[in-house]
């Protein structure tokens, strides 16, 4: 399965970690419970060639919109490293990402978010009229911001469809 983790600038370092961390940890172990399942082929991708995380690293990533030519399986957009809510709305509204999330989604790609990362999908249209959740102290200002989404964000995971999403920090690990 080929799945392309989505950076935006800001990223999460623990979001990020923990699925490099359970991807990783998926091949390592496939091999012990079946080793005719394909490996997790990852990929970093973002829509500069370098983002700066939250804690201010640099990560290099391949071209987000190469996507749209070879279209992975899976898209994981892993929260942002902020910690105000309209600063999560200005790096997401800016990012030239929401639109290629988008669009890879109404082609068929299956996507995941978690925490503020669900920002990307709301922001792309992908979660209107579908239930979802983030993190909560995020809730206000997502459901004021986007009314067209069934939201819960008392909730740890929502699966709607080919779309996922997890709440808080931590819930990456569920995606």
């Amino acid at each position: 399965m080929r799945v392309a983790i989505v950076l935006v600038d800001g990223v999460a370092d623990s979001g990020l970690g923990l699925l490099l961390d359970v991807l990783t940890a998926a091949n390592l172990l496939r091999d012990r419970v079946d080793g005719h399942i394909d490996p997790f082929e990852v990929s970093l991708r973002a829509t500069t060639p370098r983002v700066r995380t939250g804690y201010g690293l640099g990560a290099a990533a391949e071209p987000l919109e190469a996507c749209l030519e070879d279209p992975p399986d899976q898209l994981l957009v892993p929260g942002l490293g902020l910690v105000g809510a309209e600063e999560v709305v200005g790096a997401v509204r800016d990012s030239a990402a929401v639109s290629v999330v988008r669009e890879l989604h109404e082609r068929g790609t299956a996507v995941s978010a978690a925490c503020s990362g669900t920002f990307v999908l709301a922001e792309g249209g992908v979660l209107d009229g579908r239930a979802a959740t983030t993190s909560w102290w995020l809730g206000p200002t997502f459901r004021r911001r986007y009314p067209g989404v069934d939201l819960d964000e008392t909730r740890s995971l929502v699966i709607a469809d080919t779309v996922t999403t997890a709440g808080a920090a931590l819930a990456h690990l569920d995606l």
